[in-house]
């Protein structure tokens, strides 16, 4: 975690703005609630073109698994690589959604129930 913000680049957008209050203090709440607000319709989207064929509840799921990575890797994030947040947290989002994929393939040929199945 860092220790000061960094100063604020005048080309860097709304998220990256957010995503450096979460760095500097990962517990505003108010910062979570934005950017959650501001992509949970991307993530949702970009779940669905990751996988197709995903049930809305295993689309939630791959939500649900984006936003907790982001919580365990916010720290990761550095502009000054080049990559802006929006990029770096479609191609995590996407990643978790094709996690859940094979996940769920994996439990389907071991024989497990899906949560679907069990109900």
């Amino acid at each position: 975690m860092s220790q000061t913000p960094p100063p604020e680049q005048p080309h860097w957008g709304d998220s990256t703005r957010l995503v450096y209050r979460i760095k500097f203090d990962v517990s505003d709440q108010a910062a979570w609630s934005e950017l959650f607000a501001r992509y949970a319709t991307r993530l949702r989207h970009w779940a669905r073109t990751a996988v197709r064929g995903l049930c809305d509840a295993d689309v939630e799921d791959a939500v649900q698994e984006a936003m907790i990575r982001l919580c365990k890797e916010v720290d990761k994030f550095d502009r000054s690589r080049g990559a802006g947040f929006h990029a770096w947290f479609q191609v995590m989002a996407r990643r978790c959604a094709l996690d859940l994929s094979r996940k769920l393939v994996a439990q389907r040929r071991k024989g497990c129930p899906t949560p679907l199945q069990v109900l």
